[in-house]
C-alpha cells in the first residue's frame, strides 16, 4: 500500500483532469428551461429534464472515480497481511481517518430514497434513483464503477418492475441520453477535458460555457429519434437556452433552493424562496424568448416503428462497442433515418365517430371539417402531420386544391382517383358510377358497398379513425383498431341489435334483476 505523500503528481493530474470532467457534466444539471406557455418547446422540455438528473450522475462517477484511484492515500496505516479482510467503513478505526464521503454518500442515498418516494416515482425518477443509489452504493464499499454498466442495470430494474414502459417516451429519452452522455464522455472524455481546461478565470469561464454546449448538443442528438417518433418536430436552439440558464441555476437558483429547506423549520423560507423565484423568472424569460426565434423547431415527417427500430439498434452498436467497428451502427442509424422518407400523410382521414374529417390539399395542407368541440384531435392531428389545417372550402371555391364541393357533397381527386365526400345528409343518395370511394361524415347504409371502400360515421365509430391513401393502383385503408389487433384494451364496439342479449352474469337483458 503506498505511503501518503507517494504519486502527488499523478494525484494532482487526476484532480485536474476529472474536476474539468465534473464541471462540465454539472453543466447542464438545470437545464429544464422550457416554459409551460409554449407548445413547440415539448421536445426541449424532455431532453432538458432528462440531462438535468443524468449528467449528475456522470460528474458523481467521475469525480469519484479519481478518489477510488487514489483512495489508498487517505489511508495512513496499512493492512497486516494476517488481518482479515475488510470492506467499506470498517477499514476506519479510531485514530485514522474519518470516511466522511462514505458518511456523505449514506446520508444522500437516503435523501434520494425519500425523493422517490415523495415524487411519484416517474420513469426518470427511477431511474436515476437506480443509478446514482448504485454509485453511492460502490463509494460506500469501495468498489469500481462501470457506467455503462450501471445504466444496464437501471434499465434492467425499470423494465422488471414494468416492462410497459419500454415503448414509452420518458424510459426512451431518459435512457438514449444517458446512453449518449456515457459513451462520449468514456471515448472523449480525456480530449475534451485537455481542450476545455484553462488556467486563467476567463479561460475556465469558456471552458465552463463550452461545457455546457457540448453536453446538450450530446444529450439533444441522443434524444432527436424518439422526439420526432413521439412529437414530429425537433428544437434546434437548446444550447443557446442552456449557456444562459445553466449558469444562472448553478450559482444563483439552486443554492437558494438549498437556503429554502434549512429555512423551513424556522418558518424563513420566504427569505430565500424570492430570490430563487427570480432566477425561475429569468429561466423562463429566457427559454419563452429562444423557443420563439424563427427556425427553432422544425417540423419533421413520421418517422416508422421499424425506423426508430433501426436507429435504435445502431445507437446501441455505436455507443457499446469499443472498436473501430462501432461505427458500423452509423449505418444503421443512416438507415433507420431514410425510413421517413418513404412515409406518407394519409389523404383523407376520419375520425372520432365521423365529427373530424380532413382531407389532403395539392399543396400538403389539409382541409378540415370538424365540430367547435374537437380542439383536441385537430391539435393531434396537427402535430401528428406538421401541416397547416384550414377550414373546410365552401362551395365551388376548393376546386384548384383537389376538392369540389357544394350541397354537402365534395368531390376530392388526386393520382388519377375520385373520392366522394359527403358532409351533409341532403347529398344522400350518393351516384356510386365514376368514383373510387366514399367517406361521409353521416350515416349512408348499404349502398355502393358492394362496389367500392365506403367509409361513413358508423365505421369511424367501430373502427377508429380511419384513413384513407389515394395510389394510381387503388385506395387503400386502414384504422386505428385493425392495426391494433384482437386485443382486450383495443375497444370493438358492436350496435344493440347486434349484441348478446345476455349480460355478463348471464341474464337475460329483458328480464328483472
Amino acid at each position: 500500500m503506498a505511503p501518503l505523500g507517494e504519486n502527488t503528481d499523478m494525484t494532482l493530474k487526476w484532480e485536474s483532469h476529472y474536476a474539468v470532467l465534473t464541471r462540465m457534466c454539472w453543466a447542464s444539471a438545470t437545464a429544464g428551461v422550457s416554459p409551460r406557455a409554449s407548445r413547440e418547446v415539448t421536445e426541449g422540455r424532455q431532453s432538458w429534464n432528462i440531462t438535468r438528473t443524468l449528467a449528475t450522475e456522470i460528474a458523481t462517477e467521475l469525480g469519484s472515480t479519481r478518489w477510488d484511484e487514489n483512495r489508498q492515500e487517505t489511508i495512513s496505516r496499512p493492512e497486516k497481511p494476517d488481518d482479515p479482510p475488510r470492506f467499506g467503513m470498517s477499514r476506519y478505526v479510531a485514530g485514522q481517518p474519518q470516511p466522511n464521503k462514505k458518511i456523505a454518500a449514506g446520508v444522500t442515498l437516503l435523501v434520494l430514497t425519500c425523493y422517490l418516494l415523495i415524487s411519484g416515482a416517474a420513469i426518470p425518477t427511477e431511474r436515476a434513483f437506480v443509478m446514482n443509489g448504485l454509485v453511492f452504493a460502490a463509494i460506500m464499499i469501495d468498489r469500481l464503477r462501470i457506467s455503462m454498466r450501471v445504466c444496464a442495470i437501471a434499465a434492467a430494474i425499470v423494465l422488471v418492475i414494468d416492462p410497459s414502459v419500454l415503448v414509452g417516451v420518458s424510459f426512451q429519452m431518459s435512457f438514449g441520453a444517458v446512453v449518449a452522455l456515457i459513451a462520449v464522455y468514456e471515448a472523449y472524455g480525456t480530449r475534451l477535458g485537455r481542450l476545455l481546461h484553462g488556467r486563467s478565470v476567463s479561460e475556465k469561464a469558456l471552458g465552463y460555457y463550452a461545457g455546457v454546449v457540448v453536453t446538450t448538443v450530446i444529450v439533444t442528438l441522443g434524444t432527436y429519434p424518439y422526439s420526432i417518433y413521439h412529437f414530429h418536430h425537433i428544437a434546434l436552439f437548446s444550447p443557446l437556452a442552456n449557456v444562459i440558464a445553466v449558469p444562472l441555476s448553478a450559482i444563483w437558483t439552486l443554492p437558494w433552493g438549498v437556503v429554502t429547506c434549512l429555512l423551513m423549520p424556522l418558518g424563513l423560507e420566504r427569505l430565500a424562496l424570492v430570490p430563487m423565484g427570480w432566477g425561475i423568472d429569468i429561466t423562463i424569460w429566457v427559454a419563452q424568448h429562444v423557443s420563439a426565434l424563427p427556425g427553432n423547431v422544425w417540423m419533421m415527417p413520421p418517422l416508422p416503428a421499424e425506423g426508430l427500430l433501426l436507429i435504435s439498434l445502431g445507437g446501441l452498436w455505436l455507443c457499446l462497442w469499443q472498436g473501430s467497428w462501432r461505427r458500423c451502427g452509423a449505418v444503421a442509424i443512416a438507415a433507420g433515418a431514410a425510413t421517413m422518407l418513404l412515409t406518407r400523410p394519409p389523404d383523407i382521414l376520419i375520425a372520432d365517430g365521423g365529427r373530424f374529417l380532413a382531407a389532403r390539399a395539392s399543396d400538403g395542407h389539409y382541409f378540415v371539417s370538424a365540430d367547435k368541440s374537437e380542439k383536441v384531435v385537430r391539435s393531434f392531428f396537427a402535430t401528428e402531420t406538421g401541416e397547416i389545417l384550414e377550414a373546410w372550402p365552401a362551395a365551388s371555391s376548393g376546386a384548384e386544391s383537389g376538392l369540389d364541393c357544394a350541397d354537402g357533397l365534395c368531390r376530392y381527386s388526386t393520382r388519377g382517383r375520385t373520392v366522394a365526400i359527403v358532409t351533409h345528409a341532403t347529398a344522400l343518395p350518393v351516384r356510386c358510377r365514376g368514383l373510387d370511394a366514399i367517406v361521409s361524415q353521416v350515416p349512408t347504409g348499404f349502398h355502393c358497398r358492394s362496389m367500392m371502400p365506403v367509409i361513413d360515421r358508423i365505421d369511424s365509430w367501430r373502427r377508429g379513425a380511419v384513413a384513407l391513401w389515394l395510389d394510381r393502383d387503388g385506395v387503400t385503408v386502414e384504422s386505428v383498431n385493425e392495426s391494433r389487433g384482437d386485443r382486450p384494451w383495443v375497444p370493438h364496439p358492436r350496435p344493440i341489435r347486434a349484441a348478446d342479449k345476455h349480460d355478463p352474469i348471464g341474464k337475460p337483458n329483458d328480464q328483472p334483476t
